[in-house]
């Protein structure tokens, strides 16, 4: 729940982004999406250091609950997140 805290992931509909901001303390390793039935559908590794980013989603995802799942640091965030 601490990861919680420090990490926020959400998607941004219009432009087709995942959008993830973070604070000062935690440093993202790794973001992966993944059904709500566990089929991994993207996976980014994080290199450089930065408040925030922004990770370009598959196109033609359909619409539907995910669950992102957030390396960190301090430990891992799992998340569900909406796609329209």
């Amino acid at each position: 729940e601490i990861i919680n805290l420090y990490t926020n992931i959400y998607v941004d509909n219009e432009n087709h982004n995942l959008m993830v901001t973070k604070d000062d303390g935690i440093d993202i390793k790794k973001i992966a999406l993944y059904t709500i039935l566990g089929k991994l559908i993207s996976s980014w590794k994080i290199d450089k250091h930065a408040a925030s980013y922004q990770l370009a989603l598959k196109p033609n995802l359909p619409t539907g609950i995910y669950v992102s799942k957030i390396t960190t640091n301090k430990g891992i965030n799992n998340k569900k997140i909406i796609i329209e």
